[in-house]
């Protein structure tokens, strides 16, 4: 729709826009302030255990120590899916809009329309390597 076009000139229209990737920021450092110091050594044990690794410096939510549900940590793992589940509906629906436009538009070319198209999947191929790398790779869990 080339008449919203303007609306990106728009100093409070960009202004309001850049809310979201800001509150998204502050909202994961806030979250990661929420985590504890890795005091136990849980995670470095577990990692020279299984993998035969020394590492350091890993802050933990421990959700379940002691047998017992940690509330504080299992809530700040509860927001943060949150988070991502809303991101993820957010990015399906404006791929959805994107692709509906581009499939209604009728002042593109037809080579203009496939370069649209091209662009999108170039776009979908990189959120699925991001997929990819972090099922396929264990080391990245």
């Amino acid at each position: 729709r080339p008449e919203n076009l303007n609306l990106f000139s728009n100093l409070g229209f960009m202004l309001l826009l850049s809310l979201y990737p800001i509150g998204n920021g502050v909202g994961w450092v806030f979250i990661s302030f929420q985590t504890e110091v890795d005091e136990s050594h849980f995670v470095r044990n577990h990692y020279f255990a299984h993998f035969n690794q020394t590492i350091n410096g890993w802050r933990v939510l421990h959700h379940w120590r002691d047998n017992h549900l940690n509330v504080h940590d299992f809530l700040i793992i509860l927001i943060a899916a949150i988070i991502m589940s809303i991101n993820f509906c957010i990015s399906i629906f404006l791929a959805s809009q994107t692709i509906a436009q581009i499939r209604k538009a009728k002042t593109f070319s037809s080579n203009y329309r496939l370069l649209q198209i091209k662009i999108l999947r170039a776009l979908f191929a990189q959120a699925w390597d991001a997929i990819v790398v972090i099922l396929l790779i264990k080391d990245y869990r």
